[in-house]
């Protein structure tokens, strides 16, 4: 969740999907077991905005983490 552009990438540890947008995006981790799941995120526009994401497994937040700092950078390791 953001509302400026932003870079990610996420995954297996394996296999990272990389992916880049602007604002708020949804994404379906098919090609992540729930053993392992990486997720990296950062701003790209040097925003005040904070930038948050959440792993979500069965509709519950199962890991989150966000950041407000201008050249956030933010990581989740789920089940390392």
């Amino acid at each position: 969740m953001y509302e400026g552009s932003w870079y990610a990438e996420m995954g297996d540890p394996n296999y990272l999907v990389k992916e880049a947008g602007d604002g708020t995006k949804t994404y379906v981790l098919d090609c992540a077991p729930w053993e392992r799941v990486a997720i990296s995120a950062q701003k790209e526009d040097l925003g005040d905005g904070e930038l948050k994401i959440q792993l979500l497994k069965d509709d519950q937040v199962v890991a989150e983490n966000s950041t407000s700092n201008t050249a956030g950078n933010i990581v989740i390791n789920y089940n390392y």
